[in-house]
């Protein structure tokens, strides 16, 4: 999958009650290797996805390539 990250943030309340509004949740581990671009491994669950990421182009959005790949 490719296209254009779009950079969302948003404010969580010190409040713990918007959890109860969650419908599901992943185990997520990640490293970043030094680039021209950012390039990060991920494996969420049970699956591994290679991400580039291209520089900012305005401060909220960036093009990005994620491809799924091997946990091997």
């Amino acid at each position: 999958m490719s296209g254009l990250e779009i950079e969302r943030k948003f404010l969580v309340h010190k409040r713990m009650d918007w959890k109860q509004q969650a419908y599901a949740s992943s185990h997520i581990q990640q490293g970043y290797m030094t680039a021209v671009n950012t390039v990060r491994v991920r494996i969420r669950d049970d699956k591994g996805f290679l991400t580039i990421k291209g520089p900012s182009r305005d401060g909220l959005s960036r093009y990005e390539f994620e491809k799924e790949i091997s946990l091997e």
